[in-house]
């Protein structure tokens, strides 16, 4: 399968290793060298590339695992401790209405908004809390103060200092993944030589012959974004893909010129005058 998606890109590799290492078969049943790429890579090579970027891609994974559950943990913790806000702004309304505390209550913030901006009104409401529950001379009202299920002063301490942790948890393990998955750099090494692959049993094979039909392929033309690859304009006779015109400009090219989007690692790019091979 082309490569289509984050989680494609082993997948496709894996392929080009189960084509590559039949090819080679055939090649020693047949008396001729195993299939090598530019500067001599083979096909434990690139198993070994292989093997690198699996590892990388399963130890971005893990710590992607890991932001996401610190992430979840934090928003239900922030819809938690709003609940107990709303809570909190009610009670004041039926025990002190119109007093100084029923005036300063913090309003519910959104739950979109920043930490510190989130955090806010929580803070205030912690302070309020605090005091209310040390003031004796509010007429109609004896401390302390305690919410839906019993929930006390101190509960709600407890739970503002897990948001506070939450928080923090979550920035860490953002911080963790940016550098793993800006470091899983063997992905275009992969994609490069799996065109290379291409190029190669395309010059050693004719177009007809069942390694060239059956060998797989990097990405489809047009539909490389979401493998974070770039897409070009090139003629399907190969050699004029630097010129980007509509009509062959080689010189005795008897290719076919018509113009189309492919994928910048699923097709041998040749600068005009080169020897290019067919295209399989």
């Amino acid at each position: 399968m082309p490569i289509t998606s984050f989680d494609s890109y082993i997948t496709t590799a894996n392929e080009f290793v189960a084509h590559w290492t039949e090819v080679n078969s055939q090649r020693t049943a047949a008396t001729l060298p195993a299939l090598t790429l530019q500067g001599g890579y083979s096909l434990a090579n690139f198993m070994a590339d292989r093997d690198a970027a699996d590892d990388k891609v399963a130890a971005f994974q893990s710590l992607e695992n890991d932001r996401t559950f610190a992430t979840g943990d934090r928003d239900d913790r922030k819809d938690a401790i709003h609940e107990r806000l709303d809570q909190f702004r009610s009670a004041l309304r039926i025990h002190v209405k119109d007093s100084l505390y029923d005036r300063s209550a913090p309003t519910l913030p959104q739950k979109s908004v920043g930490e510190q901006k989130f955090r806010r009104p929580f803070e205030d409401m912690e302070d309020l809390w605090e005091k209310l529950d040390a003031d004796n001379g509010v007429l109609g009202f004896t401390p302390p103060l305690t919410l839906r299920g019993g929930y006390t002063f101190a509960d709600y301490q407890a739970d503002l200092e897990r948001l506070s942790t939450a928080f923090r948890h979550g920035d860490e393990r953002r911080e963790y993944v940016a550098p793993a998955a800006s470091g899983i750099r063997c992905w275009p090494i992969l994609c490069e030589r799996m065109g290379q692959y291409r190029a190669a049993i395309a010059l050693e094979y004719d177009e007809s012959h069942v390694v060239c039909v059956d060998a797989p392929v990097v990405a489809h033309g047009g539909k490389t974004a979401a493998a974070g690859m770039t897409t070009v304009r090139t003629h399907r006779c190969l050699c004029s893909a630097a010129l980007g015109g509509s009509t062959c400009k080689t010189p005795n090219c008897n290719g076919r010129s018509s113009t189309r989007s492919v994928s910048r690692y699923g097709i041998l790019l040749r600068p005009p005058g080169t020897m290019h091979p067919r295209r399989c």
